[in-house]
């Protein structure tokens, strides 16, 4: 069994995608901006309002606006997200069984309030490795190490959990193991470009997985 685990939220413990794509579309309305799927699911569950500034190629100023608003949809539906079928169940057997488990998000602390807040799923986590700033790419290697540091264990006995090439290229590059799900945001092809050292399709694979160990 992994005895130390770190967790993605969007899109691998969290089901994110109805209220992010909701916020992205309120934000491309206000703006002007025409709607583009794949420029959105690149910046999906890793810095959504990045695809303003990267794809949209607003000024500073247009970017902050659309930005803004893109934020404070976030922040209103956040309430609506809900754990993947499965997931609190599997969080209660880990935590049974001793696992220490944290949390690497690109998420800032007060967006992470706004969408666990009410969920009951803070107490299944002894550490938050929160990104400190809404508008840079997250540094996830970092977030890795501090969660790590934090468990009192190197980043080679850790799993990293998620859904995107970040997850897995920040565990890479931080020593830990990874294990990519493609339930998420991010695609099979995406996360096997990674070369991760587990990949699932499913919660339930997942679950099966933590449970059976190496």
């Amino acid at each position: 069994m992994f005895s130390h685990l770190i967790f993605d939220i969007d899109g691998t413990l969290m089901d994110s995608l109805p209220f992010v794509t909701k916020a992205y579309l309120e934000a491309c309305s206000a703006m002007g901006l025409e709607p583009n799927r794949e420029a959105f699911l690149v910046h999906a569950g890793i810095r959504t309002a990045l695809v303003f500034r990267e794809y949209y190629r607003l000024n500073e100023e247009e970017f902050q606006k659309a930005s803004a608003i893109y934020g404070a949809a976030f922040h209103r539906d956040s309430h609506t997200a809900r754990p993947f079928p499965g997931i609190p169940e599997l969080l209660s057997r880990q935590k049974e069984a001793g696992v220490q488990m944290c949390v690497a998000t690109a998420r800032t602390q007060d967006a992470l309030d706004a969408l666990f807040g009410s969920r009951g799923i803070w107490d299944y986590f002894s550490y938050f490795g929160c990104s400190t700033s809404r508008q840079e790419r997250p540094n996830k290697a970092d977030s890795i190490r501090r969660c790590a540091q934090h468990m009192g264990v190197p980043p080679e006995q850790c799993l990293m959990i998620g859904d995107r090439y970040v997850d897995i290229r920040g565990a890479r590059e931080a020593g830990a193991m990874a294990c990519g799900v493609t339930y998420g945001f991010g695609s099979r092809a995406e996360l096997e470009a990674e070369a991760p050292q587990y990949l699932v399709d499913s919660v339930e694979e997942l679950s099966g997985l933590l449970l059976g160990g190496k």
